[in-house]
């Protein structure tokens, strides 16, 4: 995949790693120091990344492939072949929908709460103004959330 470059708009360049409405509220900010860069691109990317996991397979005509699968039968005590194809059906969202994530980890944890929420651990490598930097997190799927 090609590496993005920036943009200009008049005298301003545009970060090329972010979203293209994100680029364009960041003209009204100007001088924006690099660890501030770097912290409004990580959020986009989580963002994103957790828009993404809320889109269901099949709901957007455009893109029939776009979201995640169904999980209903899944409970977070199963240990079922089910979890990790759902585990990297995940993983394969982000990598194709996601192109400022790379080296992308999805994992299954259960960690307390409703047998109905499947936990997931996510991880990668974004890359922000200063370079690359590692973003984890913990999100959830389930009934009650």
């Amino acid at each position: 995949m090609a590496e993005a470059t920036s943009t200009f708009a008049g005298n301003r360049v545009l970060p090329a790693r972010q979203r293209l409405l994100e680029r364009y509220a960041s003209l009204a900010k100007p001088n924006l120091s690099k660890a501030r860069q770097d912290e409004a691109i990580q959020q986009s990317v989580i963002d994103y990344v957790t828009r993404l996991l809320n889109i269901r397979l099949g709901s957007v005509p455009l893109d029939p492939a776009l979201g995640v699968g169904e999980f209903a039968q899944l409970t977070a005590k199963s240990n079922s072949p089910h979890i990790q194809q759902l585990t990297e059906e995940i993983r394969q969202l982000i990598v194709r929908y996601e192109p400022r994530a790379k080296a992308v980890e999805v994992r299954f944890g259960h960690q307390g709460g409703s047998d109905m929420t499947l936990q997931f651990q996510l991880a990668m490598q974004i890359t922000v103004a200063s370079g690359e930097r590692a973003v984890a997190w913990q999100t959830a799927i389930g009934h009650d959330r």
